[in-house]
């Protein structure tokens, strides 16, 4: 039998020591082996000085600076570099296959097929394991450049073209609200789950170390009050009905009007 995928997680090295030699003294009594050589450690805000060395079955445990755990990459400094750098290579890749076995740059194609193709095949990649990630406005930015970049492509349109307009128009959603919602709606799980709520309540009430998720919440709510599932289904709502409200300006129906003809002429 193998067990895979174990995380083990302390708040020093001392309790770690002690976590360490119960899984030896476990696996003792129940013939299970750990592969020390497998197995390795990170340091959670910490430095270099800080590396104690740590063993298993009296092997020494490697360090390292990064991790992939879970297919997500994480760092010492609990940031979502790697990870999302990766990320933007797989959507590219998808893109590119989209592009290859559809023709997707072809003008037999309809913009509105286009834009379903995009939203069934590409975006899911693009947001899926973004609910726990640390994303900084730059790295939101890159995000929406990229998609903003294969929408154009697909359409034949100018780099220059702004983006938000035409992804209402294409019934898309803009990548900030589709990132609100993702962690909105992520939080809101969170708390509805017995177990979960007790750890997420342990980070909210604790101040002085709040992670980022939780301030990432209340930003989004604009509120330091308790967070409920109530309030954070409330905000999606809203967030929903201004996209709704923003995609019927004047600009988004004249390019919806500009796609339709376009439909029209192919059509005939």
């Amino acid at each position: 039998m193998y067990a895979d995928d174990l995380l083990i997680m302390t708040e020093s090295f001392k309790k770690m020591e002690k976590v360490l030699k119960m899984f030896e003294n476990f696996g003792m009594r129940t013939g299970i082996k750990f592969n020390p050589s497998k197995t390795q450690i990170m340091r959670i805000n910490g430095s270099k000085k800080d590396k104690t060395r740590l063993e298993l079955c009296g092997e020494e445990i490697e360090y390292v600076e990064k991790i992939k755990y879970l297919g997500v990459w994480v760092d010492g400094n609990c940031c979502s570099k790697e990870h999302l750098r990766e990320k933007r290579l797989c959507i590219w890749r998808a893109f590119s296959l989209l592009k290859q076995n559809l023709d997707l740059y072809s003008n037999k194609m309809i913009p509105q097929l286009k834009s379903h193709l995009f939203k069934a095949y590409v975006r899911p990649i693009t947001y899926y394991e973004l609910e726990n990630c640390v994303l900084s406005q730059c790295e939101k930015n890159k995000i929406q450049t990229m998609e903003g970049l294969m929408i154009k492509q697909m359409l034949g349109l100018d780099k220059r073209s702004r983006t938000n307009n035409l992804l209402y128009a294409l019934n898309i959603e803009p990548v900030c609200s589709k990132i609100k919602k993702i962690k909105l709606n992520f939080a809101a799980r969170i708390i509805g789950n017995e177990y979960t709520e007790k750890i997420f309540r342990i980070k909210e009430d604790n101040v002085k170390s709040s992670s980022k998720f939780v301030q990432e919440i209340r930003e989004t709510l604009c509120s330091n009050e308790i967070i409920t599932q109530e309030k954070l289904l409330e905000k999606v709502s809203q967030i929903k009905d201004e996209d709704e409200t923003n995609s019927r300006n004047g600009i988004c129906e004249s390019l919806k009007f500009c796609l339709e003809n376009i439909e029209e002429e192919k059509s005939s």
